[in-house]
């Protein structure tokens, strides 16, 4: 179960940091 959570943070992670840089561009 370590495994699952450590990859779902991998992918969930950068998407946030791109999510978090698109609303600074668009502001």
């Amino acid at each position: 179960m370590f495994v699952i959570t450590w990859l779902a943070d991998l992918l969930y992670l950068p998407r946030l940091f791109v999510y978090y840089c698109q609303m600074g561009f668009e502001s």
